[in-house]
């Protein structure tokens, strides 16, 4: 896993919460959403922590989030 500077965390979580909230998407119906696709629990607060670049979703998550967003994760990565 390549691990992104705080700077690139920043802005993938900026990007993510521009995905969602262009979905008119509450961080509580997305980590819903997410806990049905895992089959583990998935919290908002997760959720938050990687829109605020605290943490950095694994590729799985970020997948699914994607297909949640209807977008690819080549564009919340920024590339």
């Amino acid at each position: 896993m390549v691990r992104l500077n705080l700077e690139l965390r920043r802005e993938v979580g900026k990007r993510l919460r521009k995905a969602r909230t262009d979905k008119k998407l509450t961080q509580r119906e997305v980590s819903t959403e997410v806990s049905k696709s895992i089959g583990a629990e998935f919290s908002p607060c997760t959720l938050s922590n990687y829109e605020k670049g605290r943490r950095e979703p694994s590729m799985s998550i970020l997948v699914l989030l994607a297909r949640i967003y209807e977008t690819t994760t080549d564009k919340l990565l920024g590339r």
